[in-house]
C-alpha cells in the first residue's frame, strides 16, 4: 500500500492541474534504509502551497535521540523522484542527503554532505549494520599525537590502527620536531573545511616514495585523493629550501582510507613545513 501511495503521490504532482489548498495535504511516511549503514529513515511526504515537503527523523539505528529530517521531494522528467533534506542531529550539526528513488519500487541511491553514499532500501531493516558516519560541525584544533615508538607502526592496517597518530617505527618514525617550530595539528571549521598545519621531520631524510604521515579520523577524509604542496628543508643547515607534495587519500579508499602521505624529490631534507592545508569533505 505504500508504494501504491507513492504512485498516486507522483500522479498528482505530474498532473497538476487542480489547484492546491493552503493547508499541507499529506500523502503518506515512507521509511527507507540508508544502506550499507543501519539507520533508518522515515519521511512525510506532503503538498503545500510551495511545492512538495519532507518532514521526519533519522532513527539513528535506534539511539534513544533522532535527527529530525527536513527538505523536498522533486520529480524529474526521467520519471524519478528527488528526495532532498537535512538532517540535524542531536548535537546541532546538519547533513545534507540527496538521494533519488524510483516511484514504481521506492528503491534508489542516497549521498550525504559528508562523504557518504549508498542504495535507499524502501522498507529496509537488515540488522547488523554500523550506523552512519555524520560530521559534527566544527572540530577544535587537535595536536596529530608523536609516534609512540613501539615496535610496531600505529598505522599499520588492523584493529589497532591509530588515527591522528603520527606513523612509523624507530628511525623511519616521524616526530613533531621541525628545529623549534610547532608539531602538526588538525581541525574542522564551521564550514565543514578540514585545515592541517604544522611541521614534521623524519629521522632518515623525507621520502622520495609514498611513506604515510598519519591517518585522519571519519568526517575528516575528504572524498577524492588530493596533492597539496609542503615545503621542506635541511634540519642541519636550515637554509635549504624545497618543495615535496602530500597526498590525502579519501574516506572511501579500500586500501588507505584517510592516510595522508609525503613525497619528496629532496632525499637530504628531513623536514616537511605543511604552512595550512585546508580542503573541502563533500565535493
Amino acid at each position: 500500500m505504500g508504494m501504491a501511495r507513492l504512485l498516486i503521490l507522483a500522479a498528482a504532482v505530474v498532473s497538476t492541474l487542480a489547484p492546491v489548498d493552503a493547508t499541507a495535504q499529506v500523502f503518506g511516511t515512507f521509511t527507507w534504509q540508508m544502506q550499507p549503514y543501519c539507520n533508518r529513515i522515515a519521511l512525510t511526504l506532503s503538498v503545500v502551497p510551495t511545492g512538495f515537503r519532507l518532514d521526519g527523523a533519522d532513527d539513528g539505528c535506534g539511539a534513544a535521540t533522532r535527527s529530525s529530517a527536513a527538505g523536498v521531494a522533486v520529480f524529474n522528467p526521467n520519471g524519478s523522484v528527488g528526495l532532498n533534506f537535512v538532517l540535524v542531529t542531536p548535537g546541532a550539526a546538519g547533513v545534507h542527503v540527496a538521494a533519488v528513488v524510483s516511484p514504481a519500487t521506492g528503491q534508489g541511491t542516497w549521498s550525504d554532505s559528508a562523504g557518504n553514499s549508498g542504495a535507499l532500501v524502501f522498507g529496509g531493516a537488515v540488522p547488523g549494520l554500523p550506523p552512519r558516519p555524520t560530521p559534527s560541525g566544527a572540530l577544535p584544533v587537535v595536536d596529530v599525537a608523536d609516534n609512540p615508538n613501539l615496535p610496531s607502526d600505529p598505522c599499520a592496517p588492523g584493529p589497532a590502527q591509530a588515527t591522528l597518530v603520527l606513523c612509523g617505527t624507530g628511525s623511519l618514525a616521524w616526530r613533531n620536531d621541525g628545529g623549534g617550530l610547532p608539531g602538526l595539528q588538525v581541525w574542522r571549521d564551521p564550514l565543514g573545511q578540514v585545515h592541517v598545519r604544522g611541521t614534521v621531520r623524519l629521522d632518515v631524510g623525507l621520502p622520495t616514495t609514498n611513506q604515510p604521515v598519519f591517518i585522519l579520523p571519519p568526517g575528516l577524509r575528504p572524498r577524492r585523493t588530493l596533492v597539496l604542496p609542503v615545503a621542506t628543508r635541511d634540519r642541519v643547515a636550515g637554509q635549504t629550501a624545497g618543495t615535496a607534495v602530500v597526498l590525502v587519500f579519501p574516506y572511501d579508499d579500500p586500501n588507505v582510507p584517510g592516510q595522508v602521505q609525503m613525497i619528496s624529490a629532496n632525499r637530504n631534507h628531513e623536514i616537511a613545513d605543511f604552512g595550512e592545508l585546508v580542503f573541502s569533505v563533500d565535493r
